[in-house]
């Protein structure tokens, strides 16, 4: 397997690629690796182009079966070091997600050979994104509320259409498909219906 690279840094998709490529030479035979929690350093890219290519190029080792689509049910302004901060209080060892969207762009969080906390039952072979949102404050409570940008609404689209030119066979779906959750607070079946398959 293909140790993580994030040592205390982010990367540009440009540079994952890279490094993915430079670990291969002193690759060894871990059975699993902690994903470490990345400071957020790294700026957020805003090129579909770059989403593109390296979701083409990725060199990709586990086996892929399903790409769940998320939100973090959080404010749309959150931060990506707040959300972090989050997982990481839970006690979380890895990210929850393999690329996360804020308003506009877009961040790797974690290399695509990493399983990720996405989703019970979905991890060892999913890949998971989220756009950061998905509720509103109303009547003292938190409530689902879609409210992608137009940003976030494209490159979804963009990473569901390039993944399942990757694998043809990929379940793409709503993680409020597999768990009592509104997560994404949308409905996959509806937003995308030429990709979306059921579990």
């Amino acid at each position: 397997m293909i140790k993580p690279i994030f040592n205390n840094k982010r990367f540009t998709a440009s540079e994952l690629l890279h490094a993915q490529r430079e670990s291969e030479k002193n690759d060894d035979d871990d059975d699993f690796f902690d994903v470490p929690f990345i400071k957020q350093i790294c700026p957020i890219s805003t090129d579909e182009k770059e989403l593109r290519e390296y979701i083409r190029n990725a060199e990709i080792k586990r086996k892929i079966t399903s790409l769940v689509v998320h939100c973090t049910a959080s404010r749309q302004n959150a931060s990506i070091d707040g959300i972090l901060a989050h997982w990481k209080r839970k006690g979380w060892k890895n990210v929850g997600y393999h690329i996360i969207l804020p308003m506009e762009g877009f961040t790797i969080l974690s290399d695509f050979n990493n399983v990720t906390n996405g989703a019970i039952g979905y991890n060892q072979n999913g890949v998971h994104i989220s756009y950061i949102g998905g509720v509103e404050f109303v009547g003292q409570k938190w409530k689902p509320l879609d409210n992608r940008t137009e940003s976030q609404k494209r490159l979804i689209d963009v990473f569901i259409v390039e993944m399942v030119k990757r694998f043809p066979e990929i379940k793409v779906i709503g993680h409020n498909e597999v768990a009592k959750k509104s997560c994404p607070s949308f409905k996959v079946k509806n937003e995308y219906p030429e990709h979306w398959t059921g579990i």
